[in-house]
């Protein structure tokens, strides 16, 4: 045996080995979240067995299943708030056997919190405010996490849907850090690895740096992508048509970077991104809407970041398989060129 070459070859490993190890944790390697990437769709509470069967054949590996009230329920009280969520867990466990069998991880979104949000409040959400409201938001994650700790279906836990928190306000205000932090600490004292997902407020991406970083296991950091709403929203609210992409400044640089706002943090705080919510409103003139997932998804790849769109045949204005014309609300009779576009992302998933 050559005793010098192979000592040589060792060294030469292990300086290979060496040199990969720095490249994963250096502190700008974005592409470290690549591995276990999800991308998905945002879902209907009410989603048919047919309706999944339907997404699976897209390679969808998560859905993000909302815990959403209706105009009718009732989220005032903590009792009352605690009995509608043992509906809409209900309708959740229901339709688990179908997403397993489907190959299909779920983020659990609490969409709807303690009290609702009523529009006339300062600080919106009642969360804020009410201590009821916050011991009743703590106590359904802890029914949650507890319901669901065990089950390898549920990817993990979104701990409130754009939390409503408006401005700081005097007098027995809570903030969201403040807010998320106990969230954490509760569903981490049952389940102590599975993913949270924790927003900035609104959702808004200009807000992302006002989240701390928590310092627990396996926290997610989300925004909702719906940059600019003038593009987004357009015949909307009423909102303006025609706002066409790419046009002027209006293009990928831009898009680039604002989304330069994510990724600072991401490094800063060297966390995992969720993009929870993105779209195009599907009447933008010409082939918009198409080239603006084209750049938009395109950018999420480069960053790393797992994503899901919305939605799936849950709002028509974002839907995937209708066409582009905002009077015809039928499902299109061939393939949108979107909907072409998200499967080539999906069949990157691994399961």
């Amino acid at each position: 045996m050559d005793i010098s070459s192979n000592f040589s070859s060792r060294l030469l490993l292990l300086a290979i080995l060496s040199f990969a190890v720095a490249l994963l944790l250096a502190p700008g390697a974005v592409h470290a979240q690549s591995a276990g990437r999800f991308r998905g769709v945002n879902v209907a509470a009410d989603i048919t067995p047919q309706d999944v069967a339907d997404l699976s054949t897209w390679n969808v590996n998560v859905v993000r299943y909302p815990l959403i009230s209706t105009e009718s329920d009732d989220l005032s009280t903590g009792p009352a708030y605690a009995a509608w969520l043992e509906t809409a867990l209900a309708k959740l466990d229901a339709r688990l056997p179908v997403f397993e069998q489907h190959r299909m991880k779920v983020l659990v979104n609490l969409f709807s919190p303690p009290g609702d949000i009523p529009h006339d409040a300062l600080a919106k959400a009642r969360i804020f405010q009410e201590p009821w409201a916050r011991e009743a938001l703590n106590a359904a994650w802890q029914t949650i996490a507890t319901r669901y700790a065990g089950n390898v279906t549920i990817y993990g836990y979104d701990l409130l849907n754009e939390p409503a928190q408006r401005r700081v306000l005097p007098g027995g205000f809570t903030d969201w850090n403040t807010i998320a932090t106990g969230l954490i600490q509760t569903i981490r004292s049952i389940d102590a690895e599975r993913p949270i997902v924790v927003q900035s407020t609104f959702g808004d991406v200009f807000k992302l740096s006002k989240l701390k970083r928590f310092n627990f296991t396996n926290i997610i950091y989300s925004i909702h992508w719906y940059y600019p709403l003038s593009f987004q929203h357009q015949g909307l609210y009423g909102r303006r048509v025609g706002v066409k992409y790419p046009k002027g400044s209006f293009n990928k640089n831009l898009l680039k970077e604002r989304m330069q706002r994510i990724v600072a943090f991401q490094k800063k705080h060297k966390v995992k991104i969720f993009i929870g919510e993105f779209s195009a409103v599907r009447w933008a003139p010409g082939r918009s809407a198409f080239l603006y997932l084209k750049d938009t998804i395109d950018l999420f790849e480069k960053f790393g970041w797992s994503w899901t769109y919305h939605a799936f045949r849950e709002a028509d204005p974002w839907s995937l398989e209708h066409g582009s014309d905002p009077n015809n609300h039928d499902m299109s009779p061939v393939e949108t060129d979107r909907l072409t576009l998200l499967k080539r992302y999906f069949q990157k998933n691994k399961f």
